[in-house]
């Protein structure tokens, strides 16, 4: 603990324990944020609807190895891989403690999951409006 709080005094001064939790805090959503808009940006190069869902699984299957004691686990080498790889790598240099790095992974997977998610409700409620029939059966006004 000692070291942590001579890094956030070096890096925010005499701040109040309070104040640099909250810029510590606004710096973590910051990077999550950013990573969220880099997968954007791939998953549109890439032309993979299911990209998310795929980072989503991969990100899962590196926080099951970690939880088990795996200190580096493999990644699969495809596209998302190695995307999630250059993430790792910013959110491993952005983290001050292992806990943090694997929370900020969580965060990311939480995001990463919903975007995966979305497109499956989107187009179920596009369903929902415009061939209500085809769900609902026929139906009467």
């Amino acid at each position: 603990m000692q070291k942590y709080e001579e890094e956030m005094e070096k890096e925010f001064g005499q701040l109040s324990k309070e104040k640099a939790w909250q810029i510590r805090e606004f710096q973590q959503q910051e990077l999550i944020e950013n990573l969220l808009r880099e997968s954007y940006e791939k998953e549109n190069d890439l032309g993979d609807r299911i990209f998310h869902l795929r980072l989503s699984l991969i990100i899962i299957y590196y926080l099951i190895q970690r939880r088990n004691n795996v200190a580096e686990p493999g990644l699969l080498i495809d596209n998302v891989g190695i995307f999630f790889d250059s993430v790792l790598t910013k959110i491993k240099k952005f983290a001050r403690t292992e806990i943090e790095r694997d929370a900020l992974v969580v965060q990311l997977l939480k995001k990463v999951l919903i975007s995966g998610i979305h497109p499956f409700n989107a187009a179920l409620l596009s369903q929902e409006i415009y061939e209500p029939e085809k769900l609902f059966g026929k139906f009467s006004a």
